[in-house]
């Protein structure tokens, strides 16, 4: 059944008749990175018609296809999503019906396999000995998508230190005159790599 207002200006009844919403500002994707696990967050964009509620669907414009079970109005990036064109799908409906607009294009980054771009580095300025602080080490910065998990394994000499797989070292009584360095490991669904740090000589 159609419904008609009646609106009276200046003595004449002039008629109105409620319609579907159409958007006039399209809504927009923002996000926190464009890695795998990286979120996607959609607006609703503006509308005519005074939608009363909206529905969304993210869509891999790549692969041609809906994202299964992406019907919020965010979106976590997974593997399948890696350097696709995506878009949300929003959709607003009122009484009358339902206007459907998509989202500005979002560029995710391709898989990739971890590649160190800042190796890791002990100060050598500094006199390590048995009973001092820990030894400690800054850069070891990779790059990866999916993001690369770090992992760290401390050599005396070129052998595995036992146990030492943190990200300190605390120097023990076998270091003493010895070369210790870090082994440090980047992993993602892509693949393994590692890099070593500079050594240094533990003082008696």
């Amino acid at each position: 059944m159609q419904i008609s207002i009646g609106i009276s200006v200046k003595g004449v009844k002039t008629s109105s008749t409620p319609s579907n919403p159409v958007n006039t500002v399209p809504p927009v994707v923002s996000f926190n990175n464009l890695y795998v696990g990286g979120t996607l967050t959609t607006t609703n964009g503006t509308w005519s018609g005074s939608p009363t509620s909206f529905t969304y669907q993210w869509y891999n414009i790549t692969l041609s296809e809906n994202i299964a079970g992406a019907t919020s109005n965010s979106h976590t990036l997974v593997d399948a999503d890696a350097g696709a064109e995506i878009v949300c799908i929003v959709t607003g409906t009122n009484a009358v019906g339902t206007g459907q607009i998509d989202s500005n294009v979002i560029n995710s980054l391709p898989l990739a396999a971890p590649t160190n771009i800042d190796l890791p580095v002990i100060d050598d300025g500094i006199t390590y000995y048995f009973g001092g602080p820990p030894i400690v080490f800054t850069g070891n910065v990779w790059d990866g998508n999916p993001v690369p998990v770090l992992t760290y394994q401390w050599l005396r000499g070129n052998a595995n230190i036992t146990g030492a797989t943190n990200n300190t070292y605390n120097i023990i009584e076998a270091d003493v005159n010895a070369y210790v360095s870090v082994k440090c490991i980047a992993t993602n669904s892509q693949g393994t790599d590692f890099v070593i740090s500079n050594a240094v000589i533990i003082d008696p």
